[in-house]
C-alpha cells in the first residue's frame, strides 16, 4: 500500500501496536469541561463528539501540540513530537542543546525523556507522533543525526533494535521532503499524514515558522501563541 494514503492506525488494521484509553468516553459534558478539553452547551457536545470521533493518531498529534502551548518559554522550540509504546506515552518539544547554540530537535529529546523515564528504549511496537515531518538534510544547527535517521535506527549514537515501524506526522516540512513518499527510503512501515483540519492546520503554522520571510525576524513566543490559539 503507498505511504500516507491508508492513515488507520494500527491497533484497528493488524490488531497491533497500541489501543488508545479513551478515558473521556462516557463522560458528561461538565466531566469533559473540567477535564479542559471542551466547553458547555451545545458547543461542547459539539467538540466531545469531535474528540471522541477523531482518529486516535491524530488525538496524540493534538495532544503533543497542547503540550506544546503549555511549555513553559524558556528555550523551547516551534516543534513537539510524542511517543506511544502501550500505556507509556510522552511529549517532548524542542529544545536548545547542551552547547547553547545548536537545536535538539523534539524526535531526539522525546527519545531522551524516554530512556530517563522508562530506563529503556521504546519497543518495536511503539509509535511516533511529530507536529512537522521528520528532518532529512544536513544542518549545522541541529544537534545529532537527522530525525529520520534516529527514528529509522540509523543514529550510531541512539542506536534502536527495532527502531520506529509506524510514524504520523502533523505535516510535510517542505524544507526537508517534497512529500510524505520522500521518507519510505528510511523503511518506515508506515507512515502518514494528518487529515484532521485542526491539528494539520497549526502544523502548517508551525512549519510557516521557518519560512525565509519569517525565521529570525518575529517574535518567538507570539507566533507560537497565535499558531496555537485554536487548539
Amino acid at each position: 500500500m503507498p505511504l500516507g494514503i491508508d492513515p488507520a492506525p494500527p491497533d484497528i488494521k493488524k490488531g497491533v501496536c497500541f489501543k488508545r484509553p479513551n478515558k473521556f468516553l462516557g463522560m458528561g459534558s461538565r466531566a469533559l469541561a473540567r477535564s479542559g478539553r471542551i466547553g458547555l452547551g451545545e458547543s461542547g457536545k459539539k467538540e466531545r463528539l469531535f474528540f471522541l470521533l477523531m482518529d486516535p493518531l491524530d488525538s496524540y498529534l493534538l495532544d503533543a501540540l497542547q503540550f506544546l502551548r503549555d511549555s513553559p518559554d524558556g528555550n523551547k522550540g516551534v516543534v513537539a513530537a510524542g511517543i506511544i509504546d502501550g500505556e507509556r506515552v510522552v511529549y517532548a518539544t524542542s529544545v536548545r542543546a547542551e552547547d547553547g547554540k545548536r537545536w535538539k530537535h523534539a524526535e531526539r529529546a522525546v527519545l531522551e525523556k524516554y530512556f530517563s523515564e522508562f530506563g529503556e528504549m521504546p519497543s518495536e511496537n511503539a509509535v511516533a507522533v511529530t507536529t512537522l515531518s521528520m528532518c532529512i538534510k544536513e544542518s549545522p544547527h541541529r544537534a545529532g543525526a537527522s530525525c529520520s535517521d534516529l527514528l529509522s535506527g540509523r543514529d550510531p549514537e541512539m542506536p534502536m533494535e527495532g527502531a520506529f515501524k509506524r510514524v504520523h506526522v502533523g505535516y510535510v516540512d517542505p524544507l526537508q521532503a517534497e512529500s510524505i513518499e520522500t521518507y519510505g527510503a528510511f523503511g518506515f512501515a508506515e507512515i502518514s499524514v494528518s487529515k484532521e483540519p485542526i491539528v494539520a492546520l497549526a502544523c502548517k503554522k508551525l512549519s510557516d515558522y521557518f519560512s525565509p520571510g519569517t525565521y529570525g525576524k518575529v517574535d518567538k513566543t507570539a507566533y507560537l501563541k497565535e499558531a496555537l490559539s485554536g487548539i
